[in-house]
This record gives structure tokens, C-alpha cells and sequence, in this order.
């Protein structure tokens, strides 16, 4: 059996999303594993992947802070410290640069309650600036800037950390591991396993494979090209 563990936006969802679907389905089939790993939290996923009939496993969530199976069941959360959460927002409140802030909660309704922060913002140096002085302030936090928001997580986060949870839970063999990325959060993973990226990536320098496309991926991962 093999896994494929693929980031979500712009690598899974694209412009081949259907194909990419059937791709996958297919792989699926022959009885391996595909697992989501994605920045987005499960509600935010969910109205991309809701009757797509897409045959994935486990979805790993808001960067690793929280896991779910296919039966929509939380299999694991991560939450940011309360107090943590309401001096973030009280500064990003203040942060003119920031347009809006968003917890992420697919448990709660409290806002005590978040396993992630993300905050769309305007200029993307002035937010670089806004990420560094909140990740040296508060030291249980990590952060990265993507295209339109500042990401706030957990320093035990990450999607890495969350192939590794349910590496541990299920008793996967890592080295039937593949995983397939293409943005900074995506680093850790590729890093760890047999990675793959797409040929206009930012992050080749960290992965093992660059390939066309992510059917070209999984034609390599099956026929054992890599």
C-alpha cells in the first residue's frame, strides 16, 4: 500500500481539479491511501470537496492543528493558548495594515477556542513586519505569510507533525509515505517524505521530484519512478 499525502490549494485544487479527482479515485482503487493536507480549516475545505466524491481518507487541517477521518470525525486538535489568542487579536486589531482576522474553530463557537489565526492583509511587507513581532512576542506560535494572509499556528503544528499522528495512530510504514506540495507550508513535509512539486514552485529546492503536474505524480508514485 501507498500513501499520497497532497496540500490542498493549487496543487490538488486547480485549474485539473476533475482530472486530479479521477486521478486520484483511481489510485485509491487499486488500494492505497490518499490523504488532504491543507492550510484551510474543515469548514472552509468542505464546500470545495462536498460532493466531489473524492476518495480520500483523512483530511489534515488548519496546517496539522486538527485531523479528521472521512466520516467527518476529529480525530486530533491542537489549540492555541487562550490568553495567547486574545493578545494576537488585540494586536492585530490595531494593525491598520490587517483588513479582518479569522479563528478558525471547526469544534466551537467560543472564541476562546481556535486552532489557528489567520489574518488577510493588505501589504505584504508591512505584514511580514506585523508576523515577525508577533511569532518574537509570543513564543508558543508560529507563522508564515501566504498570498493574502498571515497564518498563526501552534509551534507543535504542522502538516509534518500531522502525517506523523496519524502515522503513529494507524501504523503507517513512513517509507510508503509520498506527499505532493507547493507553497512554504509545505516545506516540513517534503522535507521528511519523498515529495514532489510542480515545475513553477517555490519550494523545488526542498523536494526530492519536480513533475509536470500532479497526474504525472501520481503515474511516478505508481509505477514506482522515483
Amino acid at each position: 500500500m501507498k500513501i499520497i499525502v497532497s496540500d490542498f490549494d493549487g496543487t490538488f485544487f486547480n485549474s485539473q481539479y476533475e482530472q486530479n479527482i479521477k486521478k486520484i479515485n483511481d489510485f485509491v482503487e487499486k488500494g492505497n491511501l490518499f490523504i488532504i493536507a491543507t492550510g484551510r480549516g474543515r469548514n472552509n475545505l468542505n464546500k470545495d470537496i462536498k460532493n466531489k466524491k473524492i476518495k480520500y481518507s483523512y483530511l489534515i487541517c488548519n496546517d496539522g492543528a486538527t485531523i479528521y477521518n472521512n466520516r467527518n470525525e476529529n480525530l486530533y486538535t491542537s489549540y492555541i493558548n487562550t490568553e495567547t489568542i486574545y493578545k494576537v487579536c488585540d494586536e492585530l486589531d490595531k494593525d491598520k495594515n490587517i483588513s479582518f482576522t479569522l479563528l478558525e474553530n471547526d469544534m466551537y463557537a467560543s472564541a476562546s477556542m481556535a486552532s489557528a489565526i489567520s489574518a488577510k492583509y493588505q501589504d505584504r511587507k508591512l505584514a511580514e513586519e506585523t508576523m515577525n513581532k508577533i511569532t518574537n512576542q509570543f513564543d508558543d506560535l508560529t507563522a508564515y505569510l501566504s498570498t493574502n494572509y498571515i497564518n498563526l499556528r501552534n509551534k507543535t503544528t504542522s502538516k509534518e507533525i500531522g502525517i506523523r499522528i496519524l502515522a503513529e495512530q494507524f501504523d503507517f510504514n513512513t517509507n510508503d509515505i509520498f506527499v505532493i506540495g507547493d507553497d512554504v507550508n509545505d516545506i516540513e513535509m517534503c522535507k521528511e517524505y519523498k515529495s514532489f512539486t510542480y515545475e513553477n514552485s517555490k519550494i523545488k529546492d526542498y523536494t526530492k521530484f519536480v513533475v509536470k503536474d500532479f497526474k504525472n505524480a501520481v503515474d511516478k508514485i505508481m509505477n514506482d519512478e522515483w
